[in-house]
């Protein structure tokens, strides 16, 4: 298995963490959590998502996963830290930098975070064809919001027609159609 560690997409952000949309939980297989200890040593504990999906098949990518990036990525602390400064990743502010790994059939988010005192590395393990399944749903969600917003900015009422409506007879250059629109739903609700 052939382990190419790239920068995450600032829309896969969420699949670093734990996520509480229902089909990318159905498309998370578990995450691993690493921690360095001293510097130098490597621990780590598997937290599973409880489905059948941790079969041999998965044990075997993540053990090769693990192994090989065991040489580079997670080797100690400051060899990750160094890793980070030369490879570019996804900037997750003060909880890391995301890095993803894709197999054929599972995708792999890499959190890392060199300090001590704090766990060094969350990988967590999706099933690919399940997330890819989620992530395009929920693509599919947002653009499907966006438009329920463009129509609802469309159907507002014109600046003027809005003024005829409040009684404002002068001319008034600071407010804008939604800031009158805003004013006559609050008006209305009185």
């Amino acid at each position: 298995m052939e382990i190419t560690i790239s920068a995450a997409d600032r829309s896969e952000e969420k699949l670093f963490y734990n996520c509480d949309d229902e089909e990318i939980k159905a498309a998370k297989i578990g995450h691993l959590r690493m921690d360095f200890g001293n510097g130098r040593q490597f621990f780590s504990t598997w937290w599973d998502n409880g489905t059948d999906m941790n079969d041999g098949s998965f044990k075997r990518d993540l053990g090769r996963l693990i192994d090989s990036l065991r040489k580079t990525l997670l080797s100690d602390r400051s060899l990750m830290a160094d890793f980070i400064r030369k490879t570019d990743s996804l900037d997750l502010g003060d909880r890391g930098n995301g890095f993803k790994v894709q197999t054929d059939d599972n995708v792999f988010f890499l959190r890392c975070l060199p300090r001590a005192g704090e766990y060094d590395c969350y990988c967590y393990c999706y099933d690919r064809r399940l997330l890819e399944q989620a992530m395009s749903q929920t693509d599919s969600e947002d653009m499907a919001e966006e438009t329920v917003s463009t129509k609802a900015t469309a159907a507002l009422p014109s600046l003027s027609s809005l003024r005829k409506l409040l009684g404002f007879t002068a001319d008034i250059s600071c407010r804008t159609s939604r800031s009158l629109w805003n004013i006559l739903r609050h008006r209305s609700v009185r």
